[in-house]
């Protein structure tokens, strides 16, 4: 009987808890208007995706500088100066 108890009490907890956490949600903000937006988008846990922390080390280790190594793992993009001095990332 004691164990169903608990089990009960654990499944109350766990379902107040899931309801009250979308009242702490911050609510979506716009950008200024003129502000460039972009929209990143993915899934899963990135394995094989994007740059991998040890490999970037590894690849400083052996002299390769920042350009070269994001051009390792980004193929196909530049770096540049951005207009803008303020990043917002919304997660």
């Amino acid at each position: 009987m004691a164990r169903t108890t608990f089990l009960a009490a654990l499944v109350v907890t766990a379902v107040l808890a899931g309801a009250s956490s979308g009242a702490a949600r911050p609510s979506a903000q716009k950008s200024p208007p003129g502000s460039p937006v972009f929209v990143i988008s993915g899934r899963g846990w990135g394995h094989g995706v994007g740059m991998a922390q040890w490999g970037a080390q590894g690849f400083a280790q052996q002299g390769y500088s920042y350009d070269e190594i994001l051009a390792h793992y980004y193929h196909g993009t530049t770096l540049g100066q951005a207009s803008i001095t303020k990043v917002r990332v919304f997660l």
